[in-house]
């Protein structure tokens, strides 16, 4: 149960509540708008630009994605002896780990 106090402080906030309601509601019904006009016909104006611009046909031109895929390799590549560009070619390895693959060839000597 609660408190005489917390009785009090519960019905300020309700009474609160209640007085902020019934003012909104009072100013929704009770107002003239002007200004709903004014927003109508400049949302019909926005309307009326993206549906011209729609017909127009403007788009965002597409960008072409470049093929840098390399062929791929015939057969199983000898990473002992494969250029960094047939390394490139096998699949899931990129240019980076192609040449992270071939320094270390080149500063530790063959794999097998």
């Amino acid at each position: 149960m609660p408190t005489p106090a917390e009785r009090k402080a519960l019905l300020f906030f309700a009474v609160v509540l209640v007085l902020g309601a019934s003012t909104r509601a009072y100013r929704v019904l009770h107002s003239r708008a002007p200004s709903d006009s004014k927003a109508r016909s400049a949302l019909e104006a926005q309307i009326k630009a993206a549906d011209s611009a729609r017909r127009s046909g403007l788009k965002k031109p597409k960008r072409e994605r470049k093929q840098r895929t390399p062929p791929k390799p015939s057969g199983p590549v000898d990473l002992d002896v494969a250029a960094e560009k047939e390394i490139e070619a096998l699949r899931h390895v990129g240019p980076t780990l192609a040449r992270r693959i071939v320094s270390d060839r080149d500063s530790f000597g063959p794999f097998g």
